[in-house]
């Protein structure tokens, strides 16, 4: 599960991370000062979820935690991936629940106990709706791995195998064929070549004319066999 932190102070930064990397040290955290390293980041880590800082005082308030959750919210990757807002202040926190539909709030100095039992019923509503973005898969090595689909970039068909390209790595499989596993994954994912299965979340640009698209920096063939069905996709 990847988790991005947004809060502008450093001191309160490592006490949050510290608390979440002790009772969830599976988990994949990335620490953010401000708006700008939060908004890049978001374009190479799918995330799950979301804490931040309302108000960042090096900023203005044209980007702050309200205004960064306005530009996920306009993403259709995160239209519903939960937010939780840390402040100093009450004042904002009504806007918050009504404006950009916040999971809940944690009020700072971050309280270790307030911010577990927060955590533990998100990750609980999770569990109940997002079981589905999760697959396990049997390594070449015969180790078992719970993979978080949302964080595949790309799958490739290598003979018997399948390479699983991710944004911090990847690894090989022969527990699925490309066509068995394009029949469970996520509606976010598209067949675009013979060989190749795709994120769309992921897409940065696509060429009609020579038939290929980016991810990351990754150029994918489009096979035109499936030119018309990634094209309907992505209207989508």
């Amino acid at each position: 599960m990847n988790i991005l932190l947004l809060e502008d102070n450093c001191t309160e930064l490592q006490i949050l991370y510290n608390i979440l990397k002790k009772h969830w040290p599976q988990f994949h955290y990335t620490c953010c000062q401000n708006y700008n390293d939060a908004q890049k980041s978001i374009l190479s880590v799918q995330y799950d979820i979301f804490i931040l800082d309302i108000q960042l005082s090096s900023a203005s308030d044209a980007f702050n935690g309200i205004t960064f959750t306005r530009y996920i919210r306009s993403l259709p990757a995160y239209r519903t991936t939960p937010v939780l807002f840390s402040t100093g202040t009450s004042d904002t926190i009504q806007k918050c629940v009504n404006e950009v539909h916040c999971y809940h709030y944690l009020e700072k100095p971050y309280n270790e106990a307030v911010l577990v039992h927060a955590m533990k019923e998100l990750l609980a509503t999770l569990s109940n709706t997002t079981d589905n973005n999760y697959l396990t898969i049997k390594l070449l090595n015969d180790v078992t791995t719970h993979v978080c689909l949302s964080n595949i970039l790309l799958i490739k068909a290598n003979g018997h195998y399948l390479t699983f390209t991710c944004p911090d790595g990847g690894f090989t499989s022969n527990t699925y064929s490309l066509s068995s596993i394009a029949k469970i994954l996520p509606s976010y994912f598209t067949r675009c070549h013979r060989k190749y299965i795709i994120n769309t979340n992921f897409i940065t640009s696509y060429d009609k004319t020579n038939l290929y698209l980016h991810i990351h920096n990754h150029i994918i063939p489009v096979g035109r066999t499936f030119k018309k069905e990634l094209e309907n996709h992505l209207l989508y």
